[in-house]
């Protein structure tokens, strides 16, 4: 029955271990910009890990195109981010440290405070001058390029990408994955759809199973069950194998910190367990209200307090 139906067996992780080296692990632009998310020395394991491997990774056309347009405002946004995080962090440090404010904050926890508002700055400074020198001098960028030289994609045809756009109103009208969930995109909403074809295309021509390292993780990429990422969706599946013409080859999706799970079980020297989890940790919910968000929020908070007290004080 799996002959027939393939697309509703679950990948082995056995089986994926044992065919590690014929894998070939297709990067989402959405990963190579996550790169340049995390800390710079996370950031050159990573690079150490694409190295090794380069035999194996290959860029969808329109993926490479997505991550060369976007870079500069990823960094921007990190160093927005900082900038934000520090303004925030340091008010509410200073509401904490105002004793008219706060009297029973003891001298020993403010000094505490005083030395993590310190260490938390050195930080912020180390990243945001790392954030600033790849906007001026690009070392990184330009380093990533040399790894993923000769590494992309052949592009569609502009009559190709036409035909895909047309064939995707149709998809996305019925919620055939992928791409449906980004129809208000605008001039990218088919970007998914083209990295998709271009990896069935590549798939069929080469007789390769493929692993897709994407932080995409919405329904019209995987299957979920109570909110957990169980599989590639079905329909992916099953145009794979009728794409490909052969059920024996393997299509899955990773995200980047299972990626690298997967390369630390194949050698533990090359990137640390440590390193996984740091990675899970930073990138495994965009979800979550960043940094500066929470700090205000609860700055607000502290400050209604103070503003009740000072009245009840008055009265």
């Amino acid at each position: 029955m799996k002959k027939l139906f393939p697309e509703y067996y679950r990948v082995n992780k056995k089986d994926l271990q044992e065919r590690f080296k014929d894998l070939v692990f297709v990067f989402d632009a959405n990963v190579l910009l996550d790169i340049f998310r995390l800390d710079q020395s996370i950031t050159k394991e990573i690079f150490d890990v694409i190295k090794r491997y380069s035999s194996q990774i290959v860029i969808p056309y329109h993926a490479a195109e997505e991550y060369n347009k976007k870079i500069h405002t990823v960094l921007l946004q990190q160093l927005d981010k900082i900038v934000a995080a520090q303004k925030a962090f340091d008010g509410f440090v200073q509401l904490l440290e105002a004793k008219r404010n706060q009297p029973y904050i003891s001298s020993s926890s403010n000094e505490k405070l005083k030395d993590l508002k310190d260490s938390i700055k050195q930080d912020f400074d180390i990243q945001s001058k790392y954030l600033q020198d790849q906007l001026l001098h690009g070392e990184l960028q330009n380093k990533m390029s040399s790894l993923l030289e000769g590494k992309v994609l052949d592009p569609f045809t502009v009559d190709e990408i036409e035909n895909i756009k047309k064939e995707g109103e149709n998809r996305y009208n019925n919620e055939i994955p992928p791409g449906w969930k980004d129809n208000t995109k605008g001039d990218n909403s088919y970007g998914d759809l083209i990295n998709w074809k271009e990896i069935l295309r590549f798939a069929k021509d080469n007789q390769k199973s493929v692993v897709f390292v994407t932080s995409d993780q919405k329904e019209d990429w995987v299957y979920k069950y109570n909110g957990k990422t169980v599989c590639p969706h079905y329909e992916l599946l099953r145009e794979f194998y009728q794409s490909v013409g052969n059920t024996q080859l393997i299509f899955h999706i990773y995200t980047l910190d299972r990626f690298l799970k997967f390369v630390h079980d194949q050698d533990e020297t090359l990137i640390s367990e440590g390193t996984v989890k740091q990675v899970r940790d930073i990138l495994g919910d965009l979800q979550q209200p960043n940094i500066a968000n929470t700090i205000l929020k609860y700055q607000e908070y502290l400050k209604s307090i103070t503003e009740t007290s000072q009245k009840y004080r008055e009265y």
